[in-house]
């Protein structure tokens, strides 16, 4: 598993917002651009404080000479919704795992991009990034009951944008929100992911879950790169304590 394939993964569920002040919903149900902002407000209050965020990730690169199984173990810590700190805790490559050294540069190369504003994407419900997408109303296919289909692109197709549908409830906050990346990480070419929200340190909706599967080819070689994600949270004091803790 390359640091290239490991950062790719780890892009996609990275949580960068900013927290503020929630307003009560009234009247007709927001829409477009207006639901946009509201649900930016709604993960920046979920996401206020300071929170460490473990991942469980499964991923798998199939192709007709290569199949690599891959499990990793990280770490990242927000500071009211921006990513302040991030390590990794282990990975394990086909049966065998990273030594401490690997593990030990794999953080240091993590952290400095998280410290420098990089290794994530701009998510559309993240109220920093929000004004970077365009929003319209779109078909909820297979949604449940209340549920509303939010269509997201930009204008600017870089690596670190997306485009895709976010899934938000009657309460305006997300469901799951599926997306493809402007430009996939080589050797990858299509293909998409879905973070899916759920319940978390109490009445708070974080995303909890990530799936996704890319395909891509390497001269007459094709293949696809899956991967399964599992996040848990926990509030800190201070970000040193939450490093300390989540390091271990």
């Amino acid at each position: 598993m390359t640091t290239r394939l490991i950062a790719a993964a780890f892009a996609f569920v990275l949580l960068a917002g900013s927290a503020a002040a929630v307003p009560a919903a009234a009247g007709a149900p927001v829409e477009g651009e207006a639901l946009a902002a509201r649900v930016a407000m709604l993960v920046g209050a979920d996401s206020k404080g300071i929170l460490g965020m473990t991942t469980e990730s499964a991923q798998k690169i199939s192709a007709p000479i290569l199949h690599k199984q891959t499990t990793v173990r990280r770490y990242v810590v927000f500071q009211d919704g921006i990513p302040v700190a991030a390590g990794i805790n282990s990975v394990v490559e086909d049966g065998r795992p990273y030594d401490s050294a690997k593990l030990a540069q794999l953080t240091s190369e993590t952290d400095t991009k998280i410290k420098h504003g990089e290794g994530f994407n701009h998510q559309p419900y993240v109220s920093k990034f929000v004004r970077e997408y365009h929003f319209a109303s779109a078909p909820c296919d297979g949604c449940a009951p209340g549920e509303r289909g939010l269509k997201f692109d930009t204008d600017l197709h870089d690596d670190v944008h997306i485009a895709g549908l976010m899934v938000v409830d009657a309460s305006d906050r997300p469901v799951r929100v599926t997306s493809h990346p402007y430009m996939y990480p080589s050797p990858a070419s299509s293909g998409e992911s879905t973070t899916i929200f759920g319940t978390a340190l109490g009445a708070h909706r974080l995303p909890v879950d990530v799936h996704g599967l890319y395909f891509g080819h390497k001269g007459f070689i094709k293949g696809s790169f899956t991967f399964d994600e599992h996040n848990t949270f926990q509030r800190y004091a201070t970000v040193a304590e939450a490093v300390a803790a989540l390091s271990r």
